[in-house]
């Protein structure tokens, strides 16, 4: 899902995964990782967390945020892949770049 949303007086542009368990039941739908881009300057002054991963040639900042733990129980079908998703999500953050489409 692609948006934005106010931090404070700048607007960031925001790109989210989620897990959905079926389209009939959004209501179940689990963030996986959000990618945030703040205009030039403004993380730095911010107090936001994630974890910078990149910066644009114009100054702006790519921030991830992702899923904090399981919301799977033992024994689900999901659980495992959530377990695994941990060690898996850095793959992100390492191959992360900007690029200049269109």
């Amino acid at each position: 899902m692609v948006g934005d949303r106010d931090a404070g007086e700048h607007q960031v542009d925001t790109v989210t995964v989620y897990y959905m368990e079926s389209p009939e039941r959004q209501e179940k739908d689990i963030h996986l990782l959000t990618v945030e881009l703040w205009p030039a300057g403004a993380w730095d002054d911010s107090q936001s967390t994630g974890i910078p991963i990149g910066e644009s040639a114009d100054g702006r900042t790519a921030v991830l945020h992702t899923l904090q733990s399981n919301p799977f129980s033992e024994g689900d079908e999901e659980y495992e892949l959530f377990q695994t998703l941990g060690s898996e999500i850095g793959v992100v953050s390492e191959t992360f770049a900007f690029t200049n489409v269109g």
